[in-house]
């Protein structure tokens, strides 16, 4: 990996360090405190995050949400 980089990426994690320590420690208490359903909600929300917005992964979530628990495999 090219020195300039690494640089780059590793500014950029100090300067976000205390965001990303706070988020970790989100999920560590939804993990703790959080209903089987709510943490299936947030494991949808990240796979609907990946390669796209989060706003984009919050409609998503919001639109099947109903379907989470009830939903058929059809629907």
């Amino acid at each position: 990996m090219n020195q300039s980089l690494v640089t780059s990426l590793l500014i950029s994690y100090h300067q976000k360090k205390a965001a990303i320590c706070a988020r970790l420690n989100d999920f560590a208490l939804l993990r703790t405190n959080a209903s089987d359903e709510r943490l299936f909600e947030e494991l949808v929300y990240c796979l609907f995050t990946a390669g796209a917005s989060a706003r984009m992964g919050l409609k998503s979530v919001e639109h099947v949400r109903p379907l989470l628990r009830r939903g058929t495999v059809e629907q």
